[in-house]
C-alpha cells in the first residue's frame, strides 16, 4: 500500500514538473513566432501572443503531463489529470495576459521578449516554469486526483480556507517577483529609456517588489507563529 502511494505521489510530482515545464516552453517559444509587433496596437500583440500560447502550451501540456512510461508501457493518468493540465495552462495564461497588459498599459511595451535577442530573460522563463507546477499542485487536490495534505493534523472546511489562503498570498507574492523580473529583464536591459518611461518602470517594479517582500515576509511569519503556537 505504502509502495502504491509513493507512487502516486511521484507520478503527481512529476506531472507538476512536467506541466510546468511544458509552459515554460509554449512561453520560450510564442513571441519568437512573432518577434516584434511594430506599430500595431499592443492589444493585437496580446491577441496574438494568447493564440499563439495556447496552441503551443495545450497540446504540450497534456501530452508532457499525462503521459507517463511504467514497465515499460506508456499508460495515460487520466481525464482528472488531463483536466487539471488544461487548467493549469489557462491559469498561467491568464497571469501573463495580466502581466503583458499591466506592462503595456503602464509603459507602452509592445514586444515581448525572447530568449534569443535577450538571453537574461531566460530568469522570467524559469520563474514562469515555477509557477504553473505551483498551479498544478492544489489543482490536482481540488481535483481529487491527488489526497489533500492535513492542516494540524485536520482536514476540516476551516483548514482548507486557510490552505487557500496560504496559496493566493504566496502565489500573489510570486506573480509580483515575475513583474519585477520582466521590468529588469525584458525592459530596463533592454532598450535605452527616456526619463518618463524609466521613472514609471522604477516605480512600478518597486510596488511590484513590495508586494512580493510583505507577501514573503508575512507568510513567513505566519508559519513561524503558527509552528510555535503548535508546539
Amino acid at each position: 500500500m505504502d509502495g502504491k502511494v509513493g507512487r502516486r505521489k511521484d507520478s503527481n510530482r512529476r506531472f507538476a514538473i512536467g506541466t510546468g515545464v511544458a509552459i515554460g516552453l509554449a512561453f520560450l517559444v510564442s513571441p519568437l513566432v512573432f518577434p516584434s509587433c511594430g506599430s500595431r496596437d499592443p492589444w493585437e500583440c496580446l491577441r496574438l501572443f494568447s493564440v499563439m500560447f495556447l496552441l503551443i502550451a495545450l497540446p504540450l501540456a497534456v501530452t508532457l503531463s499525462t503521459l507517463e512510461r511504467r514497465e515499460g508501457r506508456i499508460r495515460w493518468l487520466g481525464r482528472a489529470h488531463t483536466s487539471v493540465a488544461v487548467a493549469t495552462v489557462l491559469a498561467t495564461w491568464l497571469t501573463l495576459f495580466s502581466v503583458a497588459s499591466l506592462l503595456g498599459l503602464v509603459l507602452g511595451i509592445r514586444k515581448l521578449p525572447n530568449v534569443v535577442a535577450a538571453p537574461e530573460f531566460g530568469v522570467v522563463v524559469l520563474l514562469v516554469v515555477l509557477l504553473s507546477s505551483r498551479y498544478a499542485r492544489p489543482l490536482l487536490q481540488w481535483s481529487g486526483a491527488a489526497p489533500s495534505p492535513r492542516f494540524n493534523g485536520s482536514r476540516s472546511k476551516d483548514s482548507g480556507i486557510r490552505r487557500a489562503a496560504e496559496f493566493a498570498g504566496v502565489t500573489v507574492s510570486f506573480i509580483a517577483v515575475i513583474v519585477v523580473a520582466w521590468i529588469f529583464f525584458g525592459v530596463l536591459l533592454q532598450r535605452p529609456l527616456d526619463g518618463g518611461l524609466w521613472i514609471a518602470s522604477f516605480y512600478l517594479a518597486m510596488i511590484a517588489g513590495t508586494v512580493a517582500f510583505v507577501g514573503f515576509v508575512a507568510f513567513g511569519l505566519y508559519r513561524f507563529l503558527r509552528r510555535e503556537l503548535t508546539d
